[in-house]
């Protein structure tokens, strides 16, 4: 029975590498990175290909190495056996002398490549001190709608009839899924109010820490086509009748975008007559940031109803 089997993996051995010797230069990128654990999103991400286009070549491998799933492909080949092309050394039946003189080219690289890393150590720890001792910038954030303490607000305080609502869902985006998705769901009406709009708005403490110490935030949206707007109110905008700075973005329907907002792209908006309303106008400052908006009116879109999804969101 031993023998049976032993033979039986000794057959499964030889045909590894005919099985893998049909696979495209791109699927055995993918085969390796998917044995070594890599999700599909950060492999496309990874490749520089859409997740369309990975799925495609995972299907073709799966087809050509004759497997359903990821646990059957894990089941039948090892990290090991992509790198080498086939099945790991000394399983094939080749030996490999070494002369006693002159060490193979594989381990003097192997020597080399912890010297190179030390070497590199400690250029980085002479050059780069001073860089990284001064140097300001955080890192990037990455937040999910449940770390943001949005709320719904809408013109009906000044007499509008507008509507609006914000809830967080999970869901599958391009195939891969998405935790902590912002909705905003609203309806502009006609009111009392000369201009409706409607809002997700938060100044919730922990996040505004985060936003005061940043360059600008970015995110990807899915949309109806329609215009949204991003504001961020400071602590002169309760003086100033919330005159704030902002950045519109479009989106299109049922696709995503993405959305980069660096600070130095925001301006006041366009309705401030900053001649007639000087008192109004004020340098922005991230530091002095007291809440951020994501809103929209009949300034961006006609009266009816709209809805956007984000997620994605980093502060940077």
């Amino acid at each position: 029975m031993i023998k049976i089997q032993k033979m039986q993996e000794n057959e499964k051995t030889k045909e590894t590498p005919e099985a893998l010797s049909v696979l495209t230069s791109r699927e055995q990128e993918i085969l390796s990175l998917l044995l070594n654990g890599v999700s599909p999103k950060e492999i496309a991400y990874k490749l520089n290909i859409n997740y369309k286009t990975f799925d495609t070549h995972r299907s073709n491998l799966y087809r050509k190495l004759g497997v359903r799933s990821i646990q059957e492909l894990m089941a039948e080949y090892s990290p090991d056996q992509i790198k080498t092309g086939g099945a790991p050394s000394g399983e094939t039946g080749q030996t490999h002398e070494l002369s006693e003189n002159k060490p193979a080219k594989g381990r003097l690289s192997r020597l080399l490549v912890p010297v190179g890393i030390a070497v590199l150590a400690v250029s980085l720890l002479f050059n780069g001190y001073f860089f990284i001792k001064s140097s300001t910038a955080a890192k990037p954030v990455k937040l999910t709608g449940f770390q943001m303490g949005l709320n719904a607000g809408t013109d009906k305080q000044l007499g509008g009839n507008s509507s609006a609502s914000v809830y967080i869902t999970h869901e599958i985006i391009d195939g891969a899924g998405i935790s902590g998705v912002i909705n905003i769901d609203i309806t502009l009406e006609e009111g009392e109010y000369h201009t409706p709009n409607v809002m997700a708005h938060t100044d919730y403490i922990d996040f505004i820490d985060q936003l005061k110490k940043a360059k600008g935030i970015r995110f990807k949206a899915i949309g109806d086509g329609k215009t949204w707007n991003v504001q961020f109110h400071t602590e002169e905008s309760p003086d100033t009748d919330w005159a704030s700075y902002e950045y519109p973005f479009g989106t299109v329907p049922n696709q995503v975008v993405d959305v980069d907002i660096p600070y130095s792209s925001l301006r006041q908006p366009s309705w401030l007559n900053k001649e007639r309303e000087p008192e109004k106008v004020f340098e922005f400052s991230q530091k002095r940031i007291i809440a951020m908006v994501f809103s929209t009116s009949t300034r961006f879109q006609k009266l009816g109803s709209s809805s956007i999804k984000i997620f994605d969101f980093e502060i940077y």
